[in-house]
């Protein structure tokens, strides 16, 4: 279940939140997520138009319109989705038998964003595994989460934010900038489990792998550690699961 909710300040931000995504089939989770957050843009911002210039024009039209325009937003995504190309070693994942193997397998790949989504997709259509997510995030130490404003991000080094809050934009920004955020994609199809994570310091490259290059870890059932306690791990705020391989973020693609 997608939810969306709206935060008006000199404006009007617009938030969408998928549930957690636990052994589902992807293809339906980002489906209704892409969808839902479509038709929610499309739909806020062709009121907002209707209303500005005082047009005749029904909550129903706007409904239809904003309905055709998410569904062929998805459309436009699957078929792009389903165009890109993935590496055979990366595809070998899934008939593995071995940390070994694994290791040598991801040895100098790359990916990217649509690269990693054809990847989930192609798991779950040809390999019968479903997919997990999971998002840990843990603020800096004396981090008082109740003063801190409802949204805030930084643009061109300056702090934007909405909703009242006694903190500076330095300190917001210090909050934003020294967070440990870890997102973690699970694989799982009862017999074998693998899971690809990154963490914001490795997407930032500050984790020193290959001079600062941007990464994604990787571990299995093969590494000998049990898909729980891993979970467990990549929960917490300081993770220890030993070294692991490393999949080079590929931003020229």
């Amino acid at each position: 279940m997608i939810d969306g909710k709206r935060i008006k300040n000199n404006g009007e931000y617009i938030i969408f939140e998928g549930d957690k995504a636990e052994n589902v089939n992807p293809v339906d989770y980002f489906q209704e997520m892409i969808v839902t957050s479509s038709f929610g843009f499309t739909h806020a911002y062709l009121t907002k138009y209707i209303e500005y210039y005082k047009l005749p024009i029904s909550e129903q039209a706007v409904t239809k319109v904003s309905l055709k325009e998410a569904s062929q937003n998805w459309n436009r995504i699957l078929s792009k989705i389903k165009a890109t190309e993935i590496s055979v070693e990366l595809i070998e994942i899934f008939n593995s038998s071995s940390k070994k193997e694994q290791i040598k397998l991801l040895k100098n790949l790359k990916i990217n964003s649509d690269i990693l989504l054809a990847f989930i997709f192609r798991a779950w259509t040809d390999y019968n595994f479903a997919f997990s997510r999971y998002v840990s995030e843990h603020y800096p130490k004396n981090t008082e989460e109740d003063k801190l404003p409802k949204v805030a991000h930084i643009i061109k080094n300056k702090i934007e934010k909405v909703g009242e809050t006694d903190l500076t934009d330095g300190q917001i920004k210090q909050v934003i900038e020294n967070r440990k955020v870890i997102v973690s994609n699970f694989f799982d199809n009862k017999f074998n489990w693998f899971c690809l994570f990154v963490t914001y310091e490795s997407l930032k490259g500050k984790e020193g792998w290959k001079n600062g290059t941007p990464h994604y870890h990787f571990i299995s059932d093969k590494f000998g550690i049990s898909k729980e306690k891993v979970i467990a791990q990549l929960n917490s705020k300081e993770y220890k699961l030993g070294s692991l391989p490393h999949i080079e973020i590929d931003r020229k693609r």
